[in-house]
């Protein structure tokens, strides 16, 4: 079984991803979000990091 050790940076990352700007997603349906998703694993830390758009052009940042 292989474990992965997220490290302190890469969980700061996603902490501001989320909570840097506010967009009113207030009747944003489901199938109207697309999110673009990035994943970087090394042998010492994993990074992930999340972005929510809206509609498939990806102009509109939730």
């Amino acid at each position: 079984m292989r474990t992965v050790r997220l490290d302190w940076a890469a969980l700061a990352t996603v902490a501001l991803l989320l909570g840097c700007a506010q967009v009113d997603s207030v009747g944003v349906a489901t199938a109207e979000i697309h999110p673009q998703l990035r994943v970087v694993s090394s042998a010492f830390a994993t990074e992930v990091s999340v972005v929510l758009f809206r509609g498939a052009g990806g102009f509109t940042r939730l």
